[in-house]
């Protein structure tokens, strides 16, 4: 099932649904690579300006915006600025690969938002982004500009002898991290959920314990 609303995965099935209408060329003009988030020392944007000044034939596309915008020179590098949500959602669903050039992350949502859209994703190799990335089975964690590049060019070789990887991500968002985004993330939305579908309040509470 989808994830709930307001989730990694809120809006994705209907955006998904409308994209798959469109024309095989508005959909396919190009393999893209994208991150989304602010443009911050945090999302390390030096190292994702690195990897795409080492690519120069493949466009990348940064959704989002940040005070560290003028780090990203390449002249490759797309930056959206900010979108809203839905359009946010049509730029990673028209885009092909998913990475991750973080230094840090806790729960990373937006990488959760990639395995769920079933992109092939590249992680850097730090907490937080490692703990959801196996690498050879649903992405790639990369330990330096030139692994990225590496990886990068082994999927661009055979795109579909990757789609197994994808399609793990995706299996994994439904299966691993489901509940954990609804708890940690959403939990007024988890709660709500369990209180309309829990029998009887009263009912619980006379097997608590005091």
């Amino acid at each position: 099932g989808a994830l709930p609303a307001g989730s990694a995965g809120a809006g994705a099935d209907e955006a998904l649904s409308q994209e798959n209408g469109a024309a095989p060329q508005e959909k396919r003009a190009g393999l893209h690579v994208f991150t989304l988030g602010r443009i911050c020392y945090q999302k390390n944007p030096k190292l994702f300006n690195e990897i795409a000044l080492c690519m120069p034939d493949l466009h990348f596309v940064w959704i989002g915006d940040g005070e560290l915008r003028d780090t990203l020179t390449a002249p490759n590098i797309e930056v959206t600025g900010w979108l809203s949500r839905e359009n946010a959602l049509r730029r990673s669903i028209s885009s092909h690969i998913f990475i991750l050039t973080s230094l840090w992350e806790g729960l990373p949502m937006s990488l959760l938002e990639a395995m769920y859209l079933e992109k092939l994703c590249l992680v850097n190799d730090v907490i937080g982004s490692r703990d959801v990335i196996i690498s050879g089975s649903n992405g790639f964690v990369c330990g330096s500009a030139d692994e990225f590049v590496a990886s990068l060019r082994k999927i661009l070789e055979d795109p579909a002898g990757f789609a197994h990887m994808a399609a793990q991500a995706r299996k994994d968002i439904l299966e691993k991290y489901n509940t954990r985004i609804m708890s940690e993330k959403y939990r007024e939305i988890y709660e709500k959920a369990l209180a309309e579908h829990a029998p009887s309040k009263k009912g619980k509470a006379r097997h608590r314990k005091s």
